[in-house]
């Protein structure tokens, strides 16, 4: 077992495996939108494609999240990717930040975290 800082890969090996996937998952959607800007100059304005592929990587990602703060019902590698990810989610496609509450939710539950606060 994982204690402290450790934790954040998980506290067992299952726990580990689903932090393994969550950070995969999560590292694909980035590329997804970031290939997506990279590629469009015209991107503020033409996002619908890109949002489509987005949009069931974040159902994915709702579905194991849940009602959860955080994704294993304590802090993980994962959930500081959601922090981070959730503000380019705002900012490139609102209307699925608006969608997928557990992106606000996991953010305002981070970032409330003491050790975090002191860096904001």
């Amino acid at each position: 077992m994982r204690s402290g800082k450790n934790e954040l890969l998980g506290k067992g090996i299952e726990d580990e495996a689903k932090v393994e996937c969550l950070v995969s998952l999560l590292i694909e959607l980035r590329t997804t939108y970031q290939t997506f800007i990279n590629t469009n100059p015209e991107w503020k304005t033409n996002g619908s494609e890109t949002a489509a592929k987005v949009g069931p990587k974040l159902d994915n990602l709702s579905k194991f999240y849940g009602e959860k703060d955080f994704a294993l019902g304590y802090l993980t590698l994962a959930d500081f990717y959601v922090a981070e990810y959730s503000y380019h989610i705002e900012n490139i496609f609102p209307d699925l930040f608006k969608k997928y509450t557990f992106l606000k939710r996991t953010r305002t539950s981070f970032e409330n975290l003491p050790e975090i606060k002191k860096y904001y």
